[in-house]
């Protein structure tokens, strides 16, 4: 990672490492790296800092990834900016400090909400909580929608972009954040019912889920809802 130091003098962090037996469980971490010195930091300068380490099998349950700068802020006016801070695989290279580490591998944010989307997605636009109401965004905030050509229920089928971990919790909302609920617009005028059904899952999987409606009515169903598949 790249440091800017402006303390007034020149500091040398530290690096240090823990890990966990069991996973996300922290209660007691197991020190794995001792504090270890990096690379001298100049004051009013950029500074490249890297180490290589061994890490523990155990890291696996959970790693945590210390810095510290130590005592050198006196005053509200010291400081330290941090940037391109990576924690990597880097078969091959030597233990200890490292003068010419690997250029940071730093995907946009549009890589990243990809990425995310194996674990997690959502129908509401990024920054928005699930269950507001998103009565008075464009689009409702780009609700799904399901047109109802049958009785007793109308179904619709969910293909997700990308394959999630495994098969995901699901919830869902209609515009104004009844949960469980779907909201409904008639096909012969545009009146809309919030709260028009529940939200049925016929069948889910890690590929995408079949949902219908409870509802008998002839109308076209929109719904908000979420996927969860992660680890915990």
């Amino acid at each position: 990672m790249a440091v800017f130091n402006n303390t007034g003098a020149s500091i040398t962090p530290t690096l240090a490492t823990r890990y966990v037996g069991t996973a996300d469980t922290w209660t007691s971490p197991t020190a794995d790296l001792a504090a270890t010195n990096l690379q001298p930091c100049a004051n009013g300068a950029w500074t490249t800092v890297a180490y290589t380490f061994n890490a523990n099998a155990g890291a696996v349950n959970g790693y945590e990834v210390k810095i510290d700068f130590g005592n050198n802020f006196s005053s509200n006016s010291k400081y330290v900016q941090v940037i391109a801070a990576e924690v990597r695989v880097t078969p091959g290279l030597s233990i200890g400090l490292n003068s010419s580490p690997p250029i940071p591998e730093l995907p946009n944010v549009a890589a990243e909400l990809q990425r995310s989307k194996r674990y997690y997605r959502s129908t509401y636009p990024n920054g928005i909580t699930p269950g507001t109401n998103v009565s008075a965004l464009p689009a409702l905030g780009g609700m799904w929608g399901s047109f109802q050509s049958n009785n007793p229920g109308g179904g619709i089928g969910v293909t997700f972009d990308t394959e999630m971990r495994t098969t995901p919790t699901l919830k869902f909302w209609d515009r104004v954040g009844n949960t469980g609920a779907v909201m409904s617009i008639r096909n012969n005028g545009p009146t809309w019912t919030d709260n028009a059904s529940g939200m049925i899952v016929e069948q889910a999987g890690p590929t995408g889920f079949l949902g219908a409606t409870a509802s008998s009515a002839v109308n076209t169903y929109f719904f908000h809802y979420t996927a969860y598949a992660d680890f915990w």
